[in-house]
């Protein structure tokens, strides 16, 4: 599986939309918008138009650390910090992405529900 994590403030040649259409193209398996210092509107605005690109194609997209803008555009998933995993109950009906940083943090996020 082919998993590409975004950083707009990387993109060198073009814009961040052009390079993610070239990769749903490509037949990526996901986009895991990762734009960690946008507000809510700002990451709103962002995730809607890369949804519409996602959509074109069959490549799932997933947010970092935004459930909130996660369920207003109906993202596939969403991918959170361990201790943003574990701090409360999560209302989220879709895939769960959890970083961790020990195989116990692994197991602990496995056995809460995490899908990957």
């Amino acid at each position: 599986m082919l998993f590409v994590v975004t950083n707009r403030k990387l993109v060198k040649n073009g814009d961040l939309y052009s390079k993610l259409e070239e990769v749903v193209a490509a037949g990526a398996d996901a986009i895991i918008l990762r734009e960690k210092d946008l507000d809510y509107n700002e990451l709103l605005e962002i995730s809607t138009k890369v949804k519409r690109i996602t959509d074109r194609g069959k490549t799932l997209l997933i947010l970092s650390q935004s459930i909130e803008v996660a369920k207003a555009i109906n993202a596939s998933g969403v991918h959170l910090t361990f201790e943003q995993f574990i701090s409360k109950p999560l209302m989220y009906d879709g895939i769960i992405g959890v970083s961790v940083h020990s195989v116990e943090e692994a197991k602990s996020a496995e056995s809460l529900g995490a899908s990957y």
